[in-house]
């Protein structure tokens, strides 16, 4: 598999999401993008990097309101939507060219809300409908939604109008930063990665031959992965959410005592040609107790030639390739300095 670094999809993914925060309830929306442990420096980060932002109108409320317990706004189910269709050639020209055709945003913008059954024309049934929405609990946002059924050009211009501003001061911080992504865009944790969509239910079969990757500076945790599984959008700390260590010592010394065993090596071809499992099911596939599984495993998790995730009960292993392409490499390295340690 290639791995083919685009900007544009992390862009505008940080684009709508700034734009969600300076709209809504920012310590809501914050808690969706913290790591345990770190909470404090993750929210200090992201509320540094939205005070370069202007706040936002009221008007604007019609499409980034966070209606319900989804938390959807109209404008992140578009940036989806124009996502699968455009990938890394989705820009600033996209959207503009959506909202040109005013009905079609009208048509939208009432199917969002009120499903197909309502006629964007039909004021007196949406006012109605909103009068009844549980989902939609500001009464003022209520007002802006009636009001962009009377007056959608005018929504829209503004919406334009900001757009314009936002993209401007986000290209900045992402100018600053690009060198930092391209090193990124460099050495991706693909296994680790997959292994995360599924363990929070999303379907990570990355199988295409070419995988776009797009980096977010201000959602620097978020890893996110689209069906069809053609682009990742990660956080530049996106290993952070997975609990990955990149700077896990060289320890040569542990990977020999770790793989100079019969037994270790058995279980690590396993779990090379059958993907990660549990220690009951590899001893009974290898014919070993379960103890002397747990003993051998322990010791591959030592050498960080195994790691594990819980799931309810159950504890998975898998192997850590990122870490042993670094003592292969860390090894030639070595022999090509003519083995000279220092």
């Amino acid at each position: 598999m290639e791995v083919k670094y685009v900007r544009n999809p992390g862009f505008y993914f940080d684009l709508y999401r700034t734009m969600i925060m300076k709209m809504n309830h920012r310590a809501k929306w914050l808690d969706k993008i913290v790591n345990t442990g770190q909470e404090s420096e993750d929210i200090q980060y992201v509320e540094t990097q939205l005070k370069q932002f202007p706040e936002l109108p009221i008007e604007l409320s019609v499409f980034f309101y966070l209606r319900g317990r989804l938390d959807n706004s109209f404008f992140s189910v578009l940036y989806m939507r124009l996502l699968d269709q455009k990938q890394e050639r989705l820009d600033i020209e996209t959207f503009f060219s959506y909202l040109d055709d005013t009905e079609q945003v009208k048509s939208d913008v009432c199917r969002f809300y009120f499903g197909d059954k309502i006629d964007p024309e039909n004021l007196a049934q949406i006012s109605s409908c909103l009068d009844e929405d549980d989902r939609i609990n500001n009464p003022k946002v209520k007002v802006q939604i009636l009001s962009f059924f009377i007056r959608p050009m005018y929504y829209i211009g503004i919406l334009r109008e900001h757009l314009k501003i936002y993209v401007e001061i986000l290209g900045s911080i992402y100018e600053e930063r690009k060198d930092e992504m391209q090193q990124k865009a460099d050495c991706i944790l693909i296994d680790s990665i997959c292994r995360y969509l599924e363990r929070i239910g999303i379907d990570s079969s990355i199988t295409a031959k070419n995988t776009g990757v797009s980096f977010t500076v201000i959602s620097k945790n978020i890893i996110y992965g689209n069906e069809r599984s053609e682009f990742l959008v990660l956080g530049l700390d996106y290993e952070s959410t997975l609990n990955v260590d990149n700077d896990i010592p060289v320890d040569i010394t542990k990977f020999g005592d770790a793989i100079g065993d019969d037994n270790r090596m058995r279980i690590m071809r396993h779990i090379l040609e059958n993907g990660e499992d549990t220690a009951i099911n590899i001893g009974k596939q290898l014919g070993m107790s379960l103890s002397t599984i747990i003993y051998h495993v322990d010791r591959m998790e030592d050498a960080h030639l195994l790691s594990n995730y819980k799931k309810g009960r159950t504890t998975y292993y898998w192997l850590n390739v990122q870490h042993c392409v670094k003592i292969i490499d860390h090894i030639k390295s070595w022999i090509e300095m003519g083995g000279d340690r220092e």
